[in-house]
């Protein structure tokens, strides 16, 4: 069975390095320390209704799809 990717790797593969910003940027704009931010994307921490919330604002991605994405690399491990 293949593993599915925590939501932060896919976040810094298809919205952080695509932007060409760096953590600092997007954790202004998402009202979050950098640490924290650094910590979804090293897949230390989980998506919540808030953070999915804040992942929204700055993506225009759906919380929804956030949310659904933390379930499916849950229920995979």
């Amino acid at each position: 069975m293949r593993r599915t990717k925590h939501p932060g790797k896919l976040f810094h593969e298809y919205i952080l390095k695509r932007e060409e910003n760096n953590i600092q940027c997007f954790a202004a704009l998402m009202k979050v320390k950098a640490p924290l931010l650094q910590d979804f994307i090293d897949g230390q921490i989980s998506v919540n209704e808030d953070f999915a919330k804040k992942l929204y604002s700055v993506t225009g991605i759906s919380e929804q799809f956030w949310l659904n994405m933390q379930l499916n690399y849950d229920n995979s491990n």
